[in-house]
């Protein structure tokens, strides 16, 4: 039976999914090709840990390292000064080098023999720079002022590595190899892509990287050659940020998610640990014996000037370790990122490893979609889903997921927790995220989505109807659509849908409703509003918002204060109607679920119950706890002091909002694949090459098969 259902997923999820191919390779050679996309996706026990080192300062690093034995030299800045600094790890001594008020200091390199090179620029002249030697005490040697060494334009030297004497510096998009005599004589000049990183190995090869496309490219030069020419060149099939040269690796990657290694020799390719798994927000690293030295910061914001690495026994087993699914870990929310280092920090045998399927997608998105349901037939399957805002056109939908029996049921988890309940929460959003009866994702903050209009023109009458609605603007001598005219027609169309809930589309029962009076009602209703809209940048009163006709203007939003006061700057009399026979509805901003295959799905609980509790009701804008909502309205207004006598009715607005919110009984639920047939379908409606009854009919008939395909 487990082989029909995962064959049967096989055959709906996978081949559901658009995807492409194409060929790809760097000079034809399949041997310099590395599947870096299969290492990032492995769960790993990290190879080294977080050190606490005795660096205390306030400076901000910068991401440019340079390693001698156990020497990091940096750079870095405070309010009022750029310094270079000299940190020893093997006695945990922090030495300043150089500082200054007026001069930049761009890059750090250090030559095999351990002297010391920086570039450097002044900060009040453009094009005046300089290389600065220091011996291995740190002391001025000598500096050489340069101007433009290079024939391009504008050319702004920012990477400096050197071998032997010999410089190589980046600026622009050039890269300038150079030698000191009595001053700075340029040897060659070579077009480098924009972003290039600069590196060398512990044997002096120079390395060069860059991104092309959803590829990157290391390119390793000799530095004795006369002319600069490529003597080896790797290509792996996923982007990095940030690359650095070392001693047992050739090349430390960078990902946002990970730090890999690599050699040239072996072609050894090799994920050493997740940043979010030693509890670091990504940095660059330095090679100091055994160690490695980290620029990068583990609170958002405070400085970190430089965190140590000792290296760890490394366990084979990670049947403990959680598996964190996203599609887009950039977008994964602050405050997750820092529960996710607190809890790798306190829970060492069960630590989460944030496993990005974004790598897979490129520039089709539905490919990262595709690999994860792949993973999940092939019995692979993560512990938490990351369904969040920004993560909602590349992963499969908790209502899909749901559906098929993949996700865990939340509810008994709730029930039997001492600290939470049902009826914690407020309701409309409780009971419009279950999928036949069950609860399955948590959503730590939300948006919600709803119209204001005057309330002198639409009264005090609820539900409207887009007749009610039609018929307000047809008899008015002010009115010329029923929403406001600042967004275009395909926009208003792809939100109503999604906001739609059951009218449209029933998640629970896998069924769909196009063919019905309300979606002609959308339709027509939308077919008169602009092909191109004018976006609001913000609600401010202007002489374009007081002039617009629109009866509803649309609103999403995610704090109360800005809900609220935003109709201030159109109306003194105003209400929210919603969307017209649908009222307000809540639109998940994050949203996590729990694999009903996974091992640990009690630890999966633990981390996730947290972003429902009280200590965090008020770490989100709008929090789904009913006694976080009033606290953060109360919290919010006295917040803004002097600010609130602008905004008499603001106290008012806030309360007026979170009855809306409480009333609300309908999910915002996007899914990609149900849009792209909706646009296509309305496109062809909207320019007139089909009536609106064919193009019901359409998307009634291609929807229904692929709800049956996906949630039947």
């Amino acid at each position: 039976m487990k082989r029909l259902f995962m064959a049967l997923l096989a055959a709906i999820f996978v081949c559901g999914l658009t995807s492409c191919s194409g060929e790809r390779g760097v000079g034809n050679d399949p041997d310099n090709e590395i599947d870096a996309a299969a290492e990032a996706e492995k769960t790993v026990s990290p190879c080294f840990a977080l050190e606490t080192s005795n660096v205390e300062n306030d400076i901000w690093t910068s991401d440019r390292l340079a390693a001698f034995d156990s020497l990091v030299y940096y750079i870095g800045s405070d309010s009022s000064k750029y310094y270079v600094n000299c940190f020893d790890c093997k006695t945990d001594a922090d030495m300043e080098l150089l500082s200054s008020a007026d001069k930049l200091y761009c890059d750090v390199s250090v030559d095999l023999d351990g002297v010391v090179y920086i570039l450097a620029a002044s900060a009040n002249e453009d094009g005046n720079y300089e290389v600065i030697i220091l011996d291995t005490l740190g002391n001025t040697v000598e500096s050489y002022p340069f101007g433009k060494l290079s024939t391009a334009d504008e050319w702004l030297p920012s990477q400096l590595e050197v071998y032997g004497g010999k410089l190589f510096i980046i600026g622009s998009e050039q890269l300038v190899t150079a030698e000191i005599e009595s001053e700075i004589k340029v040897l060659q000049t070579m077009q480098v892509q924009s972003g290039a990183k600069l590196a060398r190995t512990h044997d002096g090869e120079i390395l060069l990287a860059y991104n092309e496309g959803t590829e990157y490219r290391i390119d390793a030069y000799s530095p004795l050659a006369e002319k600069l020419s490529p003597a080896k060149s790797v290509v792996f099939n996923m982007p990095f940020t940030d690359m650095s040269g070392g001693v047992a690796w050739d090349a430390y990657l960078s990902s946002s998610n990970a730090l890999f290694g690599y050699r040239f020799d072996t072609k050894e390719f090799k994920k050493l640990f997740s940043w979010n798994g030693i509890g670091i927000i990504q940095g660059s690293v330095a090679e100091a014996g055994e160690k490695l030295v980290c620029a990068g910061r583990i609170a958002y914001d405070k400085p970190s000037p430089l965190l140590v690495l000792a290296p760890i026994e490394v366990s084979e087993d990670d049947s403990g370790v959680i598996r964190f699914a996203t599609t887009d870990p950039n977008g994964i929310d602050f405050r997750v990122q820092e529960a996710i280092r607190a809890w790798n920090g306190t829970h060492p045998d069960c630590p989460i490893e944030i496993v990005d399927y974004s790598v897979y997608g490129g520039e089709n998105s539905t490919l990262s979609a595709a690999k994860l349901m792949a993973d999940i037939v092939a019995g692979n399957m993560p512990d938490i889903y990351d369904f969040s805002m920004s993560s909602v056109d590349t992963i499969p939908s908790s209502a899909q997921l749901a559906r098929r029996g993949l996700l865990e049921n939340l509810y008994p988890y709730i029930d039997s927790d001492p600290e939470l309940a049902r009826s914690d929460f407020i309701p409309g959003i409780i009971n419009s995220l279950e999928i036949n009866g069950g609860l399955y994702e948590v959503v730590p903050a939300f948006s919600v989505v709803t119209t204001f209009a005057s309330s002198s023109a639409v009264g005090s009458e609820e539900n409207w109807t887009y007749d009610a609605l039609n018929s307000v603007v047809e008899s008015s001598d002010f009115f010329d659509t029923v929403f406001d005219k600042h967004h275009d027609r395909m926009w208003l169309l792809g939100n109503i849908v999604d906001a739609s809930g059951k009218k449209l589309v029933d998640w629970s029962a896998g069924k769909c409703y196009f063919e019905s009076d309300y979606f002609r009602n959308v339709l027509e209703t939308v077919k008169q509003m602009p092909e191109t809209g004018a976006q609001m940048e913000s609600a401010v009163l202007s002489d374009e918002v007081s002039t617009s006709t629109g009866l509803l203007y649309y609103i999403n939003a995610n704090d109360v204060w800005m809900a609220s006061t935003a109709p201030q700057a159109f109306f003194e009399d105003y209400c929210f109607p919603g969307l017209p026979e649908i009222g307000s509805a809540v639109y998940p901003l994050l949203s996590y679920g729990i694999s009903a295959y996974s091992a640990n799905k009690d630890m999966c609980w633990q981390f996730l119950r947290q972003f429902l509790t009280e200590e965090y009701k008020m770490k989100f804008f709008i929090s789904p706890r009913l006694d976080g909502l009033r606290e953060q309205i109360d919290s919010t207004w006295e917040g803004f002091g002097d600010i609130r006598q602008y905004h008499p009715y603001g106290l008012e607005a806030m309360n007026k909002l979170a009855d809306i919110i409480i009333d609300a009984d309908t999910v915002v639920r996007h899914d990609a694949q149900i849009w792209q047939v909706v646009h296509a379908a309305a496109g062809a409606y909207f320019a007139g090459d089909q009536s609106v009854e064919d193009t019901m009919k359409q998307i009634q008939s291609r929807v229904s098969i692929y709800l049956a395909e996906q949630y039947g």
